[in-house]
């Protein structure tokens, strides 16, 4: 798949789930002009809509910049077997990296 580095898979995600950006817009709050930016990876997407964006898509915030579903089921599985306060503390640590590494691009 080819894409910028620094492109989500917003819109992949959102097709999958049968959602015009309108619809995905309306789902979050945001507007259908912030969803074009999303998807097409912009820095100046925040993560709090991110947030929002992957719960609308009915998937965790790092599934957003994985490269594909053909995430390692072994890891996908375990990540699920964690309890709730250790998978939290994962995504936070997650989310972390992802934020320094957008105000890295800026």
């Amino acid at each position: 798949m080819d894409r910028n580095k620094n492109q989500f898979r917003i819109k992949e995600l959102r097709k999958k789930l049968g959602l015009t950006q309108a619809q995905l817009a309306a789902k979050v709050g945001l507007s259908q002009p912030q969803i074009v930016v999303a998807e097409r990876g912009d820095d100046q997407i925040t993560l709090r809509s991110l947030r929002k964006i992957a719960l609308a898509l009915e998937v965790e915030l790092i599934d957003l910049f994985r490269e594909s579903d053909d995430m390692d089921p072994v890891l996908k599985a375990a990540f699920h077997l964690l309890p709730d306060e250790e998978r939290q503390r994962w995504l936070d640590l997650c989310q972390q990296a992802v934020v320094a590494h957008l105000e890295e691009l800026k």
